[in-house]
């Protein structure tokens, strides 16, 4: 049975996402493995806070969105469109039409990772924004011919 249908089963995995989240798991977390913590008070722990790496993502933060987590589809995806390079499918004799296409359809697919419902009305995350600046090949292409 399904925690969505059995209270008993939701209640333990609220329980465990409650202590998984918890200052006290986060900071256990870190110190364990160096995973920054998400539990904002135990972003602010001197031992966090004097971490060279976590101190400049926490700086960094405030001009840009961190990456966060890609389906492994993106992966493959981006591999396959170096793989078109390196096996020479993708040449300097590619024609501007082909080239873009390609890259338009990337881009799309890219962007069909990151599409989200809510409530019947489609809506995109956060991460969709860099996500589409960093996939945005047309501007990067008609930048690179000037």
């Amino acid at each position: 049975m399904k925690p969505q249908q059995d209270e008993a089963k939701l209640a333990v995995c609220d329980a465990l996402a409650a202590y998984l989240s918890s200052e006290e798991a986060q900071l256990a977390r870190y110190k364990a493995v160096g995973w920054g913590p998400s539990n904002k008070a135990a972003q602010q722990s001197s031992e966090v806070k004097a971490d060279e790496a976590l101190s400049a993502l926490n700086e960094q933060m405030q001009y840009d969105v961190p990456q966060g987590q890609y389906p492994a589809d993106f992966w493959s995806l981006s591999t396959g469109l170096a793989d078109s390079v390196i096996t020479g499918k993708i040449t300097g004799k590619t024609s501007d039409a082909d080239l873009l296409a390609t890259l338009q359809k990337f881009q799309d697919t890219c962007k069909s990772y990151v599409k989200i419902t809510f409530r019947g009305s489609s809506h995109t995350s956060r991460h969709f924004c860099r996500l589409e600046l960093q996939t945005d090949m047309r501007a990067c292409y008609d930048r690179q011919k000037k």
